[in-house]
């Protein structure tokens, strides 16, 4: 546990900073990684290096011109690019408008993407172009083996007109130009020479001086001179003088030189690379993977790397990262360090390696003093107790030396129960432990050592580590787990606690008193007697955890694994514990970041100093950081925009702007991000103003898609993170304008509009006109009847004298009549009577409308049983998790009850078998067929043991047809299948076996990029196919990795509609698949229904959808 003591720490980081100072390191303390044939490029011979204003890193080759964003690389030549007349590229220079390349056949420019060779024809003096420079005025000055040229970029001509006599037919080798903005001539045969650019003469000339090389400019104006044999300084007063050290040199012969921005003077000579900085000189002469190398070119990009060109190795880069590495070179005795501890002083650390003891002290690594006496060189472990007693473990038994340096040598003799001693440790009561590859031994008083084994509790006798806790318990790690010691008596944690047998490297407790410990599986955490795995639980593919150190005061862990040291945030750590954080990120530290070999040392103690540093011990030294100064990466990736693909023709989107003409439905923006420190940890966020609401985050994949984006101008937005989530302050646009079809403009709907407008306010005055004219006749129709009225009254007045008449007439018939209504009540109470027998059968009739509503109820109720009846026998995603690395499922019934399911059941050898099935029909139907095919799979695996593939599809087609008696019936229920048996094999491999009933399973091989599908045969099982009842399966074969990925899919989520009636189809459901297999399950899955959300839209759904995404 790293603490923080203020008053050693300023005592102790004088010392410890002495490490850490980077102009200070060695070469060879700097990370190394180099870029050769096997990496993408052309060929070994790499001339120059240069980085353009987009962060692109440029290579001249003699076979190509290379581009590299930091992980891929991309090579220009003559066979894809119109424009060149040659392979040879030898350097480079970019100016505002153009790019320009010396070359072995003319000066190539590149311009508005198009590239442009000018050559003797065209005024230059000499195809073969040593060297470009710009001047002041941004004209360019070229260098070549027979004179110097200038060209006037504005008159787009060469001259010589001005250059001095001697320069016009010299060997020119390098060119720059000063901070004065004077051009410095270095040349072959005519020596050195100053011209003043704009008096157009000669400021300064040395005829004497002959083979200059290269030339450079420091931060104090003195001109370095470099030459085949000598290093010559010329000073601002003009006084020439020879390099102090140059007899310190790799060789002698210089090729290049470079001012780095620290004021550090490199140079590339004929035997390696030279840094000079404070009067103090480092090489980097040899490599194991370049050897001895000739340096071309040497260049610092903007993230601090140092390139570097050689002429029959490639480049490599050089970079100074949060590790400081030291080794053999640094004076340590071997190049295995696999263990380090505290020494017999504050100042002093001991190291065990293969070459024996290593002492470290007042800034220098030394041997120990006892070395040549050792009885093995092969040192495992170096430990010093509270009595300053040093206890040395190797092969061949335990050393203890004393204060006095007194030596006792123990073996089997003394009681060890193997004379390979792994480790000694000292508890708190001062007993010496001694763990042996066959037991672990106590050290009694009578000078005899005591061996306890697993006769004795331990879980194995392979030891491998031990720790005490503050509540004094001991924790012995071993082959087998974890052992813990106290009240005399050994305690089986593994059993105690349910657990697995488990490589365990080391155990440690916190500051709050937790323990953790370190597995081949990842990390583990104790707390209330309970075990938590953090497997699978922190993103990236990194599983092992060896030596855990707790830094309090970043609260971090440091953990060193198989492939170097990463760190994680313990608030992370404690959110995953507590359920509130899916998993934790870990931030990988390894070769680029300074380490010699990420290899570090399973084995053995690392060490946490009070001055901040972390000392790791690995196969290439000892890896040191310093957690007071932990680094982040504060420069942000670039991220250009690639190409722009509309309905998969390429556009011109370089000026900004794409028009996407009308009718196209599928735009396609591929970015590229550049980082040359950390590539791998670029992450992007794009999206897609006036379409997209939030923005979509991606790794991997480096393209946006999108389909059927309505008419309108839009802005693409990108943006790049680096791993220390610093993103650019400016992401990129691109600005979109997706044009109508004539119909969708808004002058042509605005003229439809208008001409509706028009057709009704027509219409309104016709029917307006009609009104009025039916209102007319309507009154001359009541002058007419009002007439006829009148005549009619006059009838009327002598019609009612008759009338009078005829009253009398009905009185006598009235009489009658009352006679009639007492008959009609009569009548009335009989209707009454049957009226009252209505209104029952209304009441009986509503008692069985509410039966009928409580039948329905239950039996809603039973279906939503049978569908949890359903989903019960579906695989658990425990079952799911345990078999595969990673997966997901999307499952969406059109009903209550699907009629899709899944199943996966795991044989006694451990073989899985797993299927998605669509069975004929929804809801209930489709639920039982569901059922019943479950049932009829586990009965062909489980009871008939039968394990082919095609065979188990035979058997389940004859099994439904029996089943359903549908050769004697009119049943035509069925369904279609994808059945895949996975058998795992040796080194990650994974032997895949499918056969299918109309259906299509869909393979992701990680290591080729590349997604591709299996069919399967075109008979469903059972259906109306039933006649044909012996149907012929076919077995189809697949070899895959760990990583790859498994799809299987039913046709619910391709046939799903949107408003238009189109279907999503194969075609997107496969390129979705293939655009995000990159991405984690989890997000795929994400995207996957996105999509379908977004094309469904308000439509129903279609079909019983099923989805599954498997991860080996």
């Amino acid at each position: 546990m790293v603490t923080a003591r203020p008053i050693l720490v300023i005592l102790l980081l004088l010392l410890g900073n002495l490490l850490f100072a980077e102009e200070e390191r060695e070469l060879s303390q700097y990370s190394f990684e180099a870029l050769t044939t096997e990496d993408g490029l052309p060929t070994n011979g790499v001339l120059h290096v240069y980085q353009t204003a987009d962060k692109h890193l440029w290579l001249s080759t003699y076979n190509g011109l290379v581009r590299y964003n930091g992980k891929s690389m991309y090579v220009i030549n003559q066979g894809n690019t119109d424009g060149l007349s040659t392979h040879t590229f030898i350097n480079m220079l970019e100016t505002k408008d153009a790019r320009w390349f010396g070359t072995q056949a003319g000066l190539v420019k590149y311009s508005n993407h198009k590239w442009e060779t000018f050559t003797e024809k065209d005024g230059l003096v000499y195809n073969e172009i040593k060297d470009i420079v710009e001047d002041r005025n941004g004209n360019l000055w070229v260098g070549t083996p027979e004179g110097l040229c200038f060209y006037d970029v504005k008159k787009k001509k060469f001259f010589t007109d001005n250059i001095p006599t001697a320069l016009k037919q010299a060997s020119i080798a390098d060119l720059i130009i000063d901070p004065s903005g004077y051009l410095w001539i270095a040349s072959k045969d005519k020596g050195l020479y100053k011209y003043a650019v704009d008096q157009k003469k000669v400021a300064y000339s040395n005829t004497k001086i002959k083979n200059i090389n290269a030339l450079v400019v420091d931060q104090k104006g003195v001109l370095w001179i470099g030459g085949n044999g000598y290093l010559k300084k010329l000073d601002k007063e003009y006084k020439l003088s020879g390099f102090e050290g140059i007899a310190q040199l790799s060789s002698k012969n210089i090729n290049t030189l470079f001012e780095d921005s620290k004021g550090a003077i490199w140079m590339g000579t004929d035997n390696g690379l030279v840094r000079y900085f404070n009067h103090s000189i480092s090489t980097f002469s040899t490599n194991k993977e370049i050897g001895r190398h000739i340096v071309c070119s040497i260049f610092e990009d903007h993230e601090g790397n140092y390139w570097v060109g050689t002429y029959q190795h490639g480049a490599y880069r050089l970079n100074l990262g949060q590790f400081a590495t030291f080794s053999v070179e640094e004076g340590i005795t071997g190049k295995f360090v696999y263990s380090i501890s505290k020494g017999t002083s504050k100042e002093e650390i001991l190291l065990a390696t293969n070459g024996g003891v290593t002492v470290y002290k007042n800034g220098a690594f030394t041997p120990f003093w006892y070395n040549s006496h050792l009885k093995s060189q092969n040192v495992k472990d170096v430990f010093t107790d509270t009595k300053k007693n040093i206890w040395i473990a190797s092969k061949k038994g335990l050393t203890k030396i004393d204060q006095h340096r007194k030596v006792k040598h123990f073996t089997k003799r003394d009681g060890l129960s193997n004379d390979y001693a792994r480790f000694a440790f000292e508890d708190s009561f001062g007993n010496i432990w001694v763990g042996t590859v066959n037991g672990l031994n106590i050290l009694q008083k009578d000078g005899h050592f005591k061996a306890f084994t697993t006769e004795d509790g331990l879980g194995s006798d392979f030891i491998l580590s031990m720790f005490e806790d503050s509540h004094r318990k001991l924790w012995i790690c071993t082959k087998a787990g974890i052992t813990t010691y106290y009240n005399g008596k050994f305690h089986d944690f593994m059993k105690e606690n349910q657990l697995s047998s488990e490589l365990t490297f080391k155990v440690i407790e916190d500051h709050k008193g937790v323990i953790w410990y370190g597995t081949n599986n990842g990390i583990f955490r104790y707390e209330n007697n309970k075990v938590f795995s953090y497997h699978r639980k922190i993103e990236g593919d990194i599983t092992s955890a060896f030596n855990i150190i707790e830094d309090e005061e970043n609260n971090l862990f440091w953990v060193s694994c198989n492939v170097g040291v990463y760190t994680l945030k313990i608030d992370e750590l404690n959110q995953v514990y507590k359920g509130m954080l899916d998993k934790a990120k870990l931030k990988l530290y390894s070769t680029k970041d300074g380490m010699k070999s990420k290899s570090v040392m399973a084995n053995g103690r690392a060490l946490a100093r009070e001055n901040g540093e972390i000392w790791f011990q690995t196969y290439e030294g000892v890896s040191i950081t310093n957690t007071n100064n932990i680094k982040t990466d504060k420069i942000p990736p670039t991220v250009i925009i690639r190409k722009v693909e509309v309905n998969g023709e390429t556009v011109d989107h370089h000026n900004g702007i794409v028009e996407v003409a009308e009718g196209n439905t599928r735009l396609e923006i591929a970015y590229e991000g550049i980082s040359l420190l950390h590539p791998e940890g670029i992450t992007y966020k794009y999206k897609l103003e006036g379409f997209d609401e939030d923005w979509i985050y991606a790794e991997e994949n480096q393209k946006a898609i999108y389909t059927n984006l309505p008419p309108k101008e839009y802005t693409f937005i990108i943006s790049a993170g680096n791993q220390d989530n610093v993103w650019l302050k400016k992401p990129v646009e691109l600005k979109l304008n997706k044009r109508p079809i004539f119909y969708e403009r808004l002058e042509v709907q605005l003229l439809f509009a208008l001409t509706f407008f028009v057709v009704l306010f027509l219409i309104y005055r016709w029917r307006i006109r009609r009104f009025r004219l039916r209102q007319m006749a309507l009154e001359r129709s009541v002058t007419e009847r009002t007439k006829e009225i009148y005549e009619k009254s006059e009838e009327l007045l002598q019609q009612s004298e008759e009338l009078q008449q005829q009253a009398e007439e009905l009185q006598q018939q009235r009489d009658y009549l009352s006679e009639t209504n007492d008959l009609i009540s009569q009548r009335n109470d009989e209707l009454n009577a049957k009226n009252e027998e209505v209104s029952l059968l209304i009441d009986q009739v509503n008692s069985i409308n509410k039966d009928m509503k409580r039948k329905n109820k239950n039996m809603t109720d039973s279906i939503r049983y049978a569908k949890t009846m359903q989903f019960a026998l579906l695989p658990s995603a425990e079952k799911l998790k345990r078999a595969f690395a990673d997966h997901f499922i999307i499952f969406k019934p059109k009903d209550i009850v699907s009629g899709d399911f899944y199943w996966m059941t795991i044989t006694e050898d451990q073989t899985t078998f797993i299927a998605s099935v669509d069975c004929t029909g929804h809801g209930v139907p489709g639920g039982f067929m569901s059922m019943l095919g479950i049932s009829i799979l586990n009965k062909i695996i489980k009871e008939y043991k039968e394990h082919d593939t095609a065979k188990i599809l035979t058997m389940l087609n004859t099994s439904i047809i029996d089943y359903l008696q549908q050769e004697n019936t009119d049943i035509d229920d069925g369904m279609d299948l994808s059945l895949l048996k996975i058998t795992a094999g040796e080194e990650g491999k994974f032997d895949v076996r499918f056969t299918g009933a109309k259906s299509t399973v869909y393979f992701y091989q990680k290591d080729e990029d590349a997604l591709t599908s299996m069919k399967g045969d075109i008979i469903s099982i059972g259906g109306r196919s039933r006649k044909k009842k012996q149907k012929k399966f076919t077995s189809h074969s697949i070899q895959l990795k760990e990583g790859d990925r498994i799809y299987l899919s039913t046709d619910g989520y391709i046939d799903q509609n949107n408003h238009l009636r189109k279907k999503i189809g194969k075609k997107l459901f496969e390129g979705i698949l293939s655009g995000t297999s990159k991405f984690h399950m989890q997000k795929q899955q994400e995207q996957l229904e996105h999509l379908l959300e977004r094309h469904q839209g308000e439509e129903d759904q279609r079909d019983d959808i099923t989805v599954i995404g498997l991860e080996l």
